[in-house]
């Protein structure tokens, strides 16, 4: 059995364009790493905020005293952040 971390991952854009090109899509996976990590059991103690001016940014605070921070554009549905407090929140 393999312990659960939680990855942060940042990737380039695929393209400029709208239409993207396979060389497009496989240079975005080269660019593909991994900025933060941590063990899911010390996720599983974190707390999970919004933001009091800014109901489109979520704070996710961790027992080490490190966080981070998720946006999205304020026009954009909140769903995906609502996703990411879920898993982390267990509700």
């Amino acid at each position: 059995m393999r312990p659960r971390w939680v990855l942060l991952i940042s990737t380039l854009p695929a393209s400029s364009s709208f239409w993207s090109s396979r060389a497009d899509d496989e240079r975005a996976v080269a660019g593909t790493r991994v900025v933060w990590s941590a063990p899911r059991a010390a996720v599983a103690g974190a707390r999970v905020g919004w933001h009091r001016l800014n109901p489109k940014r979520l704070r996710v605070a961790f027992t080490d005293g490190s966080w981070l921070a998720f946006t999205v554009p304020i026009a954009e549905p909140g769903k995906p952040l609502r996703g990411i407090a879920s898993a982390l929140s267990g509700r």
